[in-house]
């Protein structure tokens, strides 16, 4: 019974990412097929299709936590990210108890080796590179309001002339109402 809750929740999410690379950018299509071959996996009782797919979640929890500490003061994102960080824990324990049912039941355990390494080359990246999106038209000849820019953030290169260097914007907080003393 877990393991058909399991795979209609991951089935699901193959589908949501499906309809939103369809409805959105088509590019993320391949992002679709990690919760699709997992769903798989744990169809055919791979253990290590509940058990990988789980760990790239929470390597995906890595990534969520890396941009709250990137950006402290963007708090309009911090709901979003709070309730994908629950949602990833929430599922990643599930999948991690499919995988434990699955294992005690006899089933196949599979190979771990392909979900660690499909973890960390989407996790890794993270670390070292951000993206930005411009937001004024200061550079109006060179780049444009609107246009995306991947910066590397480590190890950090040295500037050279002709380069393009990014600075992030001063975050401003609320002002704090002076007091009537």
């Amino acid at each position: 019974m877990l393991r058909r809750i399991t795979y209609i929740l991951v089935f699901l999410m193959a589908a949501g990412e499906m309809a939103s690379a369809f409805f959105g950018s088509v590019i993320a299509l391949p992002i679709a097929l990690i919760p699709l071959t997992a769903g798989i996996g744990i169809v055919r009782k791979r253990v290590w299709s509940a058990y990988g797919f789980a760990v790239f979640l929470l390597s995906q929890l890595v990534v969520a936590f890396l941009l709250i500490a990137r950006k402290p003061g963007a708090a309009s994102d911090l709901p979003t990210l709070v309730a994908g960080i629950v949602l990833g824990l929430l599922l990643s324990a599930l999948l991690f108890a499919a995988g434990r049912s699955m294992g005690k039941d006899g089933a196949p355990r599979g190979h771990a080796t392909p979900w660690i390494v499909l973890a960390a080359l989407a996790t890794l990246p993270a670390f070292f590179i951000q993206a930005f999106v411009i937001p004024t038209g200061s550079m109006e000849d060179t780049l444009l309001i609107g246009d995306r820019v991947i910066v590397q953030r480590f190890p950090r290169p040295k500037v050279a002339r002709g380069e393009l260097i990014v600075l992030a914007s001063p975050q401003i907080g609320p002002r704090r109402p002076s007091s009537a003393w």
